[in-house]
């Protein structure tokens, strides 16, 4: 097929629902608990939306209502953000969308990753679940995202020098997002929207592309990849990044089988053919940078937009060393 017919058939799943849901319910919220203090400390901070907190152990965290579930909540929260047991997710998800909610955040693990075939039967109920309802999850196994435009911070940790600007974040693995994100503020980068998107159940990284390359505030796209999963649609969405000149960066890990092992065990992506990512960089003019440190300097050098044309560059330098 080639990859006009593949633009008009194309049609990415909602990803606004995530990213610009107006209310949020921490389920598995916790004042001994890291990862969710850390989310909710976030939100209050610079999120315009409201928060909720569901424990059935608790009745308040640091003064707000604590609420047993989600059925018990005043209104229905857009988006969940879970940081409870694996055994209890598909339950939550399955009550919440009943209710009405359209999105959430799964941070939690065992669904797909690794060789478990428990876990991908659970990945593959809760998918089934999504295709059903309309339902759409950033995750499972992920560390949460960054909206600047209207302060949805579900990251677990602080990121106290992160700002707005032209630059639109996708990474598959959450911890290097994290560390990667802070040096990157520390250099003056500044971002529309910041996603680790996990095991991609439901999401995945051709959605939150295509949310990008729509999105009127991202001019520069940043991406680290463990693995493709739709390659047909995902050279169909840089293909419309590169029509409407919004440069595609990229660090793709699992050049060796060690890391395509890696790869697997850590989100269940498959990694591919590294050969074969190559040619497709240079077909639809991705910037594949070897390392994150490269990303660094490069989305430096792109943020102002000023595009290079052709191979007209000269390089001067003072030393032949």
């Amino acid at each position: 097929m080639s990859t006009n017919a593949q633009t008009e058939t194309f049609r990415r799943k909602p990803v606004e629902n995530l990213l610009r849901a107006r209310s949020v319910a921490i389920v598995g919220a916790s004042p001994k608990g890291r990862w969710p203090m850390g989310i909710y400390r976030n939100l209050k901070k610079v999120y315009s939306g409201k928060i909720f907190l569901i424990n059935p152990n608790y009745k308040e965290i640091e003064g707000a209502p604590c609420y047993p579930n989600v059925a018990a909540l005043l209104e229905v929260p857009e988006e969940l953000l879970i940081l409870i047991p694996t055994r209890a997710v598909l339950p939550t998800l399955e009550e919440a969308a009943k209710l009405g909610t359209k999105s959430a955040t799964i941070y939690t693990a065992g669904f797909g990753e690794g060789d478990d075939p428990k876990g991908k039967e659970r990945a593959q109920a809760m998918k089934a679940l999504c295709d059903k309802t309309g339902f759409v999850i950033c995750g499972p196994n992920c560390m949460g995202s960054y909206s600047l435009d209207n302060g949805l911070w579900t990251f677990p940790t602080a990121t106290p020098l992160l700002k707005k600007g032209p630059v639109g974040l996708i990474f598959q693995s959450g911890g290097s997002l994290g560390n990667w994100i802070k040096g990157a503020t520390e250099r003056g980068i500044g971002f529309t929207h910041a996603v680790s998107s996990g095991n991609e159940v439901s999401l995945d990284l051709v959605d939150y592309l295509s949310f990008l390359v729509d999105d009127p505030d991202t001019r520069l796209i940043t991406l680290m990849v463990e693995g493709v999963r739709r390659p047909s649609e995902f050279m169909t969405v840089a293909e419309q990044a590169l029509n409407k000149n919004k440069p595609i960066l990229i660090v793709k890990l699992g050049r060796s089988e060690m890391g395509k092992r890696q790869a697997i065990s850590h989100t269940g992506a498959l990694a591919g053919a590294d050969e074969v990512f190559d040619a497709l960089c240079k077909r639809l003019g991705l910037i594949r940078v070897p390392t994150l440190e490269d990303l660094t300097e490069t989305t430096l050098a792109f943020m102002p937009g000023r595009f290079p044309r052709g191979s007209r560059a000269a390089i001067v330098v003072n030393s032949g060393g």
